[in-house]
């Protein structure tokens, strides 16, 4: 959906042969483990975590890449990020996690663009860039996941 967004020729998904070994690896893991993965609460929220971070990294360079703005790329990196947990939730019949109270999962996703959106700014390494957003995502998922305002009576 990013790439038909960006309208900047096929998407990568489609042309990439790196993607499909990763998505085969993923599918065979869930599907042996997938009854102790539900049982994982932390592992899920791990991965969640890193998720938000991938994708919001790869959201943001794609932009890059294309040539938008500050604004749009960080715009696009959230969508990114926020975009796949979204349709996984209504494709298992589940209320979209980012409508919870107390998820701060679009927040999550924006922090990652940012920081990768500064690492270009000033010059970052492209590998270090990456490791940065995924890190500033994995670390603000994680700690702020289960944060929720409280009932005020």
């Amino acid at each position: 959906m990013r790439d038909i967004s960006l309208q900047d020729g096929p998407p990568l998904a489609l042309v990439e042969p790196r993607y499909l070994p990763a998505v085969f690896l993923s599918t065979f893991v869930v599907a042996v483990c997938a009854s102790r993965i539900a049982r994982l609460n932390r592992l899920s929220l791990g991965s969640d975590s890193v998720a938000i971070g991938v994708f919001a990294v790869a959201g943001t360079l794609r932009s890059l890449d294309v040539g938008l703005g500050p604004w749009p790329t960080v715009l696009l990196g959230t969508i990114t990020a926020v975009g796949g947990g979204l349709m996984i939730d209504m494709i298992v019949g589940q209320t979209p996690r980012i409508f919870l109270k107390g998820e701060l999962i679009a927040f999550a996703a924006g922090m990652p663009s940012i920081a990768v959106l500064l690492c270009h700014e000033i010059g970052t390494p492209p590998g270090l860039t990456i490791l940065v957003g995924i890190v500033v995502g994995t670390s603000v998922r994680w700690r702020w996941t289960s944060w929720a305002p409280s009932r005020v009576d």
